[in-house]
């Protein structure tokens, strides 16, 4: 069998093994990369729980330094947090994001995606309280969080507190022994558990029952209190007790109450259910459902059947004509029509229709007083009446029809007119087309001069007649362009719905690919605008191009200050920098032109962009890994270089635009000339194991033997073990072993503590 320290041990080479493939994911992706911001890699959850664990001290020292080799930063103060920090501002500058509310649950875009979940990371730690304080306030100062007070942490509990603690404990569970005592006399007395609500001979006992109960709804009653309780057939929901110990419940409740005022009204304030309940007997007995012995009973405490004037007036009676005035409709609806099937449909008889809906409801549930279901029956009243059968419906929209056509002299019945008679037209169609339509009905329909087809669609096929139909309203986009110089229809356009639709309609169909070519060169060919984009955008340029001329009028140049209009200003400056990218028109070139625009910024060649400024950024960082070069004789900076964290942050952007094809080929060919490094690789670990056998010889060399103490060098004591361990699992090299028999390497073995 085996022992306790032989589970613990292999428990331990399954948590080694673990964490050593997880570095391995870890290491595949710096080398494909070139940094360690692993986003939403697989990977990237277990890296940051080594963060944590280094932070709470939980991470060993050789492990800090083999994630450290990967450029991996373990120090909350350290700079590449700094670094990813001043990405964000970067991507917050060169996109303008506005300083206003929604900026806490903002995001770059998917183009940025280890920034976009470095951020989702800070909020989440921000949200448990985790995130340290100086990067709170700095998050904050750019309102990338949300403001929240952040909890004191609990004191650490003393041993008073918690002796305190144990007593409280103990004193609860002598109280629930001696309450569980008192209700298995109860039981043992009275033959069940129910302790009455403030039961006067043991109010203590009735709490703790309530109580009782209301832990096990909460779920926070403990299996052993629920058995033992279980034992005594406790019951846990009243609602579960017989009708009968129901009954009897409320009986002595009301009996106690009588006793303690003088009378049986018992207020809603002072118990609702109680209170309920005696109006429900009240119900009962008024309806003729109520047991006599039950009466009796009530009689012998004063109960109180009518309501006092002074209590106030009963509900009843008002129900009492409520209900009269319905069946007062319902005859009236039955004279008129000849039956009592009152439609749902129709603002005349919505109410009506769901008034007799709820008595054949409860009609079917026994809830219906036998005098009320006699009186409705003398109407024609059935409870369960049936759906009508469909000849039935058949022949009543014929009528329908029949009317409509006598008063219009056509069966041309359209939606606006009656949206369910012209769905029914348009039924009997389909179903004449297909066969389904019986000879009897096409006669009759013939006879009212039923138009199988539309008039003007004679003779045709669907498909002949869709395309009439596509060429009747491209006519009417004719007209508009005509008309306005322009096709952009405006969604819900009330000069022509239909035409707006239809609109929205082509649009949709050429995004799909589903527009027939031959359709798709008439609509270019009439200026078709595909997307609502162009025309606001000309609008907009138009209403600048106007705001423009105005200041020019009143102060002799366009040259806005930013104070003036910030907004025009900031179009003034756009215009320059299309223009540069020859992004502008030529219509509107010459329309600035002609107005004295000032392509130059006091005799600048061109104003200042940010494609420009871009540019120097990128040639200063050039020039500083050119430095770093010269310096140590390669490119490859170690993401979080903690001497210029940004330079590393750069170079690792680097690869990741030439990973992606992003990165410009000028820039590319100043990079190879400088021998940059697009694929550094992994630290070698080769240095490491060597390090670590010299500083083994060095102790062999004092102490005369390998047993390296924990308590000495945890690193070099943790680093024989690993040997040992890849050793036994044939991982270890045959040079290597030989390396560590040539100086007495003791295999086995207890090791000193």
């Amino acid at each position: 069998m085996p022992s306790r320290r032989s589970d613990i041990h292999e428990q331990n080479l399954v948590v080694y093994a673990e964490w050593e493939w997880n570095y391995s994911q870890v290491e595949a992706f710096v080398r494909a990369r070139g940094h360690c911001n692993l986003g939403e890699h697989p990977a990237g959850d277990w890296l940051r729980q080594q963060l944590q664990a280094s932070t709470a001290g939980r991470l060993s020292p050789e492990r800090q330094q083999q994630l450290a080799s990967l450029g991996v930063s373990l120090d909350p103060g350290d700079g590449a947090w700094e670094a990813m920090l001043q990405r964000v501002r970067d991507v917050l500058i060169r996109r303008r994001v506005p300083r206003k509310k929604g900026r806490e649950k903002w995001l770059p875009e998917p183009l940025d995606g280890d920034l976009a979940a470095w951020l989702r990371e800070q909020r989440a730690l921000h949200k448990a309280g985790l995130l340290h304080p100086d990067r709170r306030s700095k998050l904050l100062g750019l309102k990338l969080l949300v403001a929240k007070q952040m909890p004191d942490p609990p004191p650490a509990p003393s041993r008073g507190s918690i002796l305190a603690a144990e007593a409280r404990e103990r004193r609860h569970a002598a109280l629930w022994e001696s309450r569980y005592a008192e209700l298995m006399a109860y039981k043992q007395e009275h033959g069940d558990c129910d302790v009455p609500k403030d039961w006067p001979e043991n109010k203590p006992l009735a709490n703790w029952v309530r109580f009782q109960r209301k832990l096990d709804h909460l779920g926070r009653m403990t299996e052993a209190h629920r058995s033992r309780l279980d034992a005594l057939d406790f019951v846990w929901r009243l609602r579960s007790l017989p009708v009968d110990r129901r009954w009897e419940r409320r009986f002595q409740e009301l009996v106690q109450y009588k006793e303690a005022h003088g009378h049986t009204r018992v207020p809603k304030s002072f118990d609702w259910q109680l209170w309920h309940w005696r109006h429900v007997q009240r119900d009962f007995r008024r309806k003729g459902i109520m047991n006599p012995v039950r009466i009796t009973r009530l009689d012998a405490i004063g109960f109180e059947w009518e309501e006092d004037p002074v209590w106030g007036r009963s509900w009843d009676p008002i129900k009492e004509k409520l209900w009269d005035a319905k069946l007062r409709q319902l005859a009236e609806y039955r004279a008129q029509c000849g039956n009592i099937n009152v439609p749902h449909h129709g603002k005349e008889y919505t109410k009506l229709g769901s008034w007799l809906n709820r008595q054949r409801m409860d009609c079917r549930n026994g809830h219906l007083r036998p005098d009320r279901l006699a009186q409705l029956e003398a109407l024609g009243f059935v409870a369960s009446p049936g759906r009508p059968s469909l000849d039935a419906y058949w022949d009543e929209r014929y009528a329908e029809l029949a009317a409509f056509h006598q008063q219009h002299g056509h069966t041309r019945v359209t939606s606006k007119v009656d949206d369910r008679l012209s769905e029914w037209r348009y039924l009997q169609r389909a179903n004449h087309r297909k066969g389904l339509l019986s000879a009897e009905r096409i006669a009759r329909l013939d006879a009212l001069g039923f138009e199988w087809v539309e008039p003007e669609s004679s003779g045709l096929t669907q498909q002949e007649r869709w395309d009439k139909q596509w060429l009747e309203m491209y006519e009417q986009m004719v007209l508009f362009q005509r008309e306005h110089g322009h096709c952009h229809v405006l969604r819900k356009w009330e000069g022509n719905p239909r035409l707006a639709e239809w609109v929205q309609d082509q649009r949709a169909l050429k995004s799909q690919g589903k527009l027939r070519p031959e359709r798709l060169t008439r609509l270019e060919a009439l200026g078709f605008l595909w997307t609502a984009e162009n025309i606001d955008s000309d609008k907009r340029w138009e209403r600048r191009f106007q705001q423009l001329c105005d200041y020019q009028r009143q102060h002799g140049h366009t040259r806005v200050p930013k104070g003036f209009d910030r907004q025009l200003w900031h179009w003034r400056h756009v215009q320059r920098e299309f223009r540069r990218k020859g992004m502008l028109k030529p219509d509107r070139i010459a329309r600035l032109d002609a107005l004295g625009f000032e392509w130059d910024e006091h005799g600048k060649p061109w104003a200042k962009s940010r494609e420009g400024r871009w540019d120097r950024q990128w040639d200063a960082m050039y020039v500083q890994l050119v430095e770093f070069q010269r310096q140590h004789g390669t490119t490859h900076v170690v993401a979080g270089w903690p001497e210029n964290p940004r330079l590393a942050t750069w170079v690792g952007d680097q690869r990741e635009r030439e990973h992606h094809g992003g990165l410009r080929p000028d820039r590319k060919a100043r990079l190879e000339a400088i021998s940059f490094v697009w694929n550094p690789g992994r630290p070698t670990l080769v240095a490491k194991w060597e390090e670590r056998y010299a500083q083994l010889v060095a102790f062999k060399e004092q102490h005369g033997h390998t047993r390296v103490p924990k308590g000495f060098d945890r690193q070099l004591w943790h680093w024989r073990h690993v040997q040992r361990e890849f050793r036994k699992k044939n991982m270890l090299s045959a040079e290597r072993k030989e390396r560590l028999d040539s100086i007495g390497f003791e295999w086995e073995g207890r090791d000193p503590t």
